[in-house]
């Protein structure tokens, strides 16, 4: 059971969206968040079940990697 745990607080740890609060965050349309996520342009993204749905999760570095001005 301290597996669990211990897996758990490494998750709380790390800050991630979802594909609507991502694409809020970066000013574009969600269906285009979807599929960056799909084609692997969000390092570390990844889908879990909510609710009998699957979700994309995208990590916080990720979209403040996308904000920073080029």
């Amino acid at each position: 059971m301290r597996a669990i745990v211990d897996l758990g607080v490494k998750m709380a740890d790390q800050v991630t969206y979802t594909t609507y609060e991502a694409a809020r965050l970066l000013g574009i349309d969600e269906s285009n968040v979807r599929r960056g996520c799909y084609r692997g342009r969000f390092p570390g993204a990844f889908r879990e079940t909510v609710r009998s749905r699957m979700i994309w999760r995208i990590p916080g570095a990720a979209i403040t990697a996308l904000q920073q001005p080029v």
